[in-house]
């Protein structure tokens, strides 16, 4: 079916005019789409370099394409169509429900970072950063679970992955006495409340075939409850001092290409 722009404009004889909407509609997310098959395929590079993919998905060709991140994103990809056989509107929620999920380390961060660099000098500070990060991380729990439990117990699967990946990879370094990094567990530790959390509100909740127990306004009430009682937690869990200050350092001294 046409989108609503377009049915009005063929609706008033503006043919050409629907038809560049619709052209539009296509060529915009198809670009957006290979913006992000090209970062992903980087990212998927990083990841294989940390030790959690193959180390076979670093390889370049020789015009410095990551070929095999890209056919291996490609393959992933396919198959998460196959999973959401219910159409695009299935497939927009679960992306909308994990990118803002990935958003809420954004507001612990600003307000850890205010309490491990102080005295940093910043070009814009914002006020108030505190209430905007809790308001923002309360924001983020709210639009997770009013996606759903359907929604929310698929992007279960992608986190129970890594963090299957990663245990492997604590695992093995363990194993081969490599294990000579600071997985900073203790730090991501508040992770683990908070996913837990966001689950079982969900499934008890209204939305997205939810078990009903709570109504749509007493689910969003916990959840913004659940959110105000982790970010302090997640805060004081924050990286010592030091380790913050010796990070940016790190990234500062990389290069650009």
């Amino acid at each position: 079916a046409n989108g609503p722009i377009a049915a009005l404009l063929a609706a008033v004889g503006m043919t050409a005019m629907a038809n560049l909407v619709l052209t539009d509609a296509i060529a915009g997310p198809l670009g957006a789409g290979l913006v992000a098959s090209a970062s992903t395929a980087r990212l998927s590079v990083a990841v294989s370099r940390d030790g959690l993919f193959p180390r076979w998905v670093q390889a370049f060709s020789h015009r410095g394409v990551p070929l095999r991140a890209l056919l291996m994103n490609t393959v992933v990809g396919l198959a998460m169509l196959m999973v959401f056989r219910n159409g695009w509107q299935e497939i927009l929620t679960f992306n909308t429900g994990a990118i803002v999920l990935s958003f809420c380390a954004g507001p612990v961060t600003l307000v850890a970072l205010r309490h491990q660099l102080p005295d940093r000098r910043r070009p814009f500070r914002l006020p108030r950063a505190t209430l905007v990060a809790v308001s923002a991380f309360v924001v983020v729990g709210l639009i997770v679970h009013w996606t759903g439990w359907d929604t929310l117990r698929r992007i279960a699967v992608p986190i129970a992955a890594g963090a299957v990946l990663f245990a492997w990879r604590v695992w093995r370094d363990h194993a081969r006495g490599e294990a000579k990094v600071n997985y900073e567990i203790r730090e991501a530790s508040w992770l683990v409340p908070w996913f837990a959390g966001l689950f079982a509100i969900s499934w008890m909740g209204s939305f997205g075939g939810g078990r009903g127990w709570l109504s749509p306004a007493l689910g969003s009430v916990v959840t913004a409850v659940l959110a105000i009682a982790i970010f302090p937690l997640a805060v004081h869990l924050r990286l010592p001092d030091r380790s913050a200050l010796s990070y940016v350092e790190e990234d500062r001294e990389i290069p650009a290409e």
